[in-house]
């Protein structure tokens, strides 16, 4: 079974599927069994240097997420659309724009059009702060690989010793509120994201 039936999903899951592989060698997989705990890896040392951006080139200015910024709270003031809204503070300002008149709402909407500095007065007015920030975070993350399969052949031949290794079964359980719930696939891009190497 891949998928869950769980009539009472945790709030915490992000998929629907009830089982996770991870391929690894034999002495991996007897450390595993032994010690009862997985380690997770610093992206850092991952085989692949596209899997995480170790510094951020953002393609776009400060100017630019602020006007993107204020033209959308101007949209939720405008047509109070819940689709706009997918972070909480954005929830309380679209509370607080129902409980205004159409007419207050339209003037807050042109303000914001007209001058984006409102919707920001706390803005970051250069990313050096923001690339400084990630520089000092990515060291700190950690991710564990899984795979929704057991039977790929390429991940047998690289990550378990050319089909002599073993494959874990990890179950995502909703009432243990397990890690797993929150797993996320990894989507591939056709063209590679800019990367750039961090500064020494």
């Amino acid at each position: 079974m891949t998928g869950t039936t769980n009539p009472n999903p945790s709030p915490r899951r992000m998929h629907d599927r009830r089982y996770f592989y991870k391929y690894v060698t034999t002495d991996v997989a007897k450390i595993v069994m032994a010690t009862r705990k997985l380690r997770w890896s610093s992206p850092l040392k991952f085989n692949d240097p596209f899997d995480v951006t170790q510094q951020l080139r953002l393609p776009f200015s400060a100017d630019d997420l602020n006007l993107a910024l204020a033209q959308q709270l101007a949209a939720l003031f405008e047509t109070g659309d819940p689709t706009l809204v997918r972070q909480p503070l954005a929830r309380t300002l679209l509370q607080f724009a129902g409980a205004m008149t159409p007419q207050s709402r339209a003037q807050v909407a042109a303000k914001l059009r007209s001058d984006p500095r409102v919707a920001t007065p706390g803005r970051i007015d250069s990313f050096n702060e923001l690339r400084i920030v990630w520089h000092e975070v990515v060291p700190r993350l950690r991710a564990l690989c899984l795979s929704e399969s057991y039977e790929i052949v390429p991940m047998w031949a690289h990550y378990a010793e050319n089909g002599t290794g073993a494959v874990l079964e990890f179950e995502a359980i909703d009432h243990l509120d397990s890690v797993f719930l929150m797993a996320r696939k990894v989507v591939y891009q056709d063209t590679p994201p800019a990367i750039a190497t961090p500064p020494a």
